[in-house]
């Protein structure tokens, strides 16, 4: 098995479509028939098995083993942004899925997948890779159900509609919370997440009489100043918690002085994620001793794998030397197949991990 592939650690996220398109173009230009493409936010990789293939410039290029090792490392969720999440096994099943249904994948490929998959479910049961929230909007939600209990009835506000406003929204609709209300500077903008969530947008200018309304307010816009005062606080006559996940602060640090306000903010759940992201980058050497115990059981399968491979590369050789028996001398014939043979079957011998900066293979 062979992977092409940029990630968050080697290029800027802002770039992965870009690397994605570039990706897309290879297995074309390859002819590529036996492939999975995984493509996330933070991730432009494709697993293929064939030979002779020229990967693109300026991608990392790994094969054997060492793609295998890479595949169980992004299973087990440490090679994330965020360590140790687990929505990367749901993708990579989702890649794996389309690529049976869409007829490039076999079942030799798909072992290497489902074995991953295996094995992520592993280290996540077997060690704390995946304990402890590290997202600030899942962890805030997780205290305001240890505040308030329930959270499905309670009427909240969402001020922002930007990356961090949109995953509290997306989170509470998640959670089947029955009334969402967004405000945002950009009415438009309010409108179209409302649109997404179930909820209703209000202009900017409401916000002072939705605080009188609501249950809780999320905070969440990129203003370089103070949006929610004490003094525009006063009015709430019920218990009202906001949290504040902007960043400089949008909420005045004295409104913890009103009897009926409770302030959440980014600090006090900075302080929790930071902890928890340590407590999970400690387990990765137990991850990786699991990584490599499987990898040492597949070296079991070493002499099974490459029979494989010899075979399907023979049937592919003798089906193109066959071909040509049409149209050039039998003598040429046999000595290109000879000659071909002998490259491919040498070919997974070699060197298995190199950053391609242009040129052809060796």
């Amino acid at each position: 098995m062979y992977n092409v592939r940029l990630t968050h650690k080697e290029i800027d996220i802002q770039k992965i479509p870009e690397a994605s398109r570039a990706l897309r173009e290879f297995v074309v230009s390859q002819s590529l028939s036996d492939y999975v493409f995984l493509r996330t936010c933070n991730r432009a990789e494709v697993y293929f098995i064939d030979d002779g293939v020229l990967p693109p410039n300026g991608f990392l290029f790994e094969c054997g083993e060492e793609a295998f090792r890479h595949l169980l490392r992004v299973a087990c969720g440490i090679e994330s942004f965020v360590v140790g999440e687990g929505e990367i096994l749901n993708q990579i099943r989702e890649a794996l899925e389309v690529a049976k249904k869409e007829g490039h994948c076999s079942a030799e490929l798909a072992r290497y997948f489902t074995d991953a998959i295996r094995v992520g479910r592993k280290a996540r049961r077997l060690t704390r890779i995946s304990r402890g929230k590290v997202s600030i909007v899942s962890l805030a939600l997780e205290h305001l159900r240890g505040m308030l209990g329930d959270l499905t009835s309670k009427k909240f506000l969402v001020v922002g509609a930007g990356e961090i406003g949109t995953k509290v929204a997306r989170a509470l609709k998640n959670m089947n919370v029955e009334k969402i209300l967004l405000s945002n500077r950009r009415y438009d903008k309010a409108l179209r997440l409302a649109s997404e969530v179930g909820g209703s947008a209000y202009r900017f200018s409401k916000l002072l009489d939705l605080v009188k309304e609501v249950d809780v307010i999320f905070c969440a816009t990129s203003a370089p100043h103070l949006i929610l005062t004490k003094d525009k606080l006063e009015v709430a006559d019920r218990k009202l918690v906001v949290v504040d996940l902007s960043v400089p602060r949008n909420v005045e640090e004295s409104i913890r002085e009103l009897e009926n306000v409770q302030l959440i903010s980014f600090e006090d759940l900075a302080e929790k994620a930071n902890l928890n992201m340590s407590q999970r980058m400690k387990e990765i050497k137990r991850v990786e001793e699991i990584i490599n115990s499987e990898l040492k059981k597949s070296r079991k399968d070493c002499l099974r794998n490459l029979y494989i491979y010899a075979e399907r590369v023979r049937k592919k050789e003798v089906e193109k030397a066959l071909r040509l028996l049409a149209s050039e001398a039998p003598e040429k014939v046999i000595n290109d197949l000879s000659v071909s043979l002998v490259k491919k079957l040498y070919h997974p011998l070699r060197k298995s991990q190199v950053v391609i900066q242009g040129g052809e293979n060796d």
